[in-house]
Order: structure tokens, then C-alpha cells, then sequence
């Protein structure tokens, strides 16, 4: 008889213990996602500002690619050529 009550109080503890670590660990989980939420914004934002960055970059090589400078080699090769009056 002793057993049966002494199963029965092991239960009833292990269920509640078991409900008890429930609670604590989703009161856990519900404070660290309040705390990441602003971490993820703000991630967010840095991610916009990098997609920005990433545009500007790739179109002002786009525009250095299209305003290449003439060689300037061949006029002074012209100037060098030039001989002076005697």
C-alpha cells in the first residue's frame, strides 16, 4: 500500500515538475526573442543600407568602365615627332 501511494506522489511531482520546467523555459524563449527582436531590425536596416552600397558601387564602375580616358600616349609621340625649325 505504502508503494502505491509513494508511485502515486512520484507522479503527481514529475508531472508538476515537468509543467514547472515548461513554464520557465518558455518564459526563457519568450525573453530572448523580445531581446533579438530589435537586434533583427536593426540587422535589417544594416542589410538595406549594404543592398545601397552595393548599387552605388556597381554602377559608378559601370560609369568608369564607359569614361575611359583616351591613351595619351600617341599625342605626345605626335609632339615628340614634331622637329623644330632650323
Amino acid at each position: 500500500m505504502a508503494d502505491a501511494v509513494i508511485g502515486m506522489l512520484i507522479s503527481k511531482l514529475s508531472a508538476a515538475i515537468m509543467n514547472e520546467a515548461a513554464t520557465y523555459v518558455a518564459s526563457l524563449l519568450c525573453k530572448e526573442a523580445s531581446t533579438l527582436k530589435p537586434l533583427f531590425g536593426k540587422i535589417r536596416k544594416a542589410e538595406g543600407e549594404l543592398e545601397i552600397m552595393k548599387a552605388y558601387l556597381h554602377d559608378s564602375k559601370k560609369l568608369k568602365d564607359t569614361m575611359r580616358e583616351p591613351p595619351r600616349l600617341p599625342k605626345l609621340n605626335r609632339v615628340l615627332s614634331i622637329e623644330p625649325p632650323i
